[in-house]
């Protein structure tokens, strides 16, 4: 009923820290990521997908939220939004022009399981990619496993 069309990068942010202090530093990361309710367009439906990273000195050692962590401990950040679309395949028998409305709860659980395990191996090939440009290691973030198994 649902089907892939495309996975877009709408936005890319990346910063490096110039004035950060990398003496005996032991750097932590730290990742997030959202998906937004979809928006349809005929029989086309678009997810918002918002990902972040940052690395950063953790001397906790316990992890953190990313809203947490201070400028002036982040070595760099990398932001990336992504809309994916989707064609809806959708019974003729649908009374509603709006299937976001109509499916609202098959379309939240297809987005809670299935937009970030789509969009993943594009944020980890874009977030290698960019750490290597910046000088540092290609940083490879940890496969995205499903929620199912």
């Amino acid at each position: 009923m649902i089907e892939l069309k495309g996975i877009d990068v709408d936005a890319l942010n990346c910063k490096k820290n110039s004035e950060f202090e990398k003496e005996d530093v032991v750097l932590d990361i730290a990742m997030d990521f959202e998906v937004e309710e979809g928006n349809q367009e005929g029989l086309e439906i678009k997810f918002p997908f918002v990902f972040r990273l940052k690395a950063f000195k953790n001397d906790t050692k316990e992890q953190k939220a990313i809203d947490s962590i201070k400028d002036e401990d982040t070595l760099f950040h990398i932001d990336l939004n992504f809309h994916v679309s989707y064609f809806l395949r959708f019974p003729k028998t649908s009374k509603n022009e709006n299937i976001v409305v109509e499916y609202s709860d098959i379309l939240d659980t297809f987005a809670e399981r299935n937009v970030s395990i789509n969009v993943w191996p594009y944020a980890r090939e874009i977030v290698s990619d960019l750490t290597s440009k910046m000088g540092f290691p290609r940083l490879l973030i940890p496969l995205k496993k499903s929620q199912n198994f």
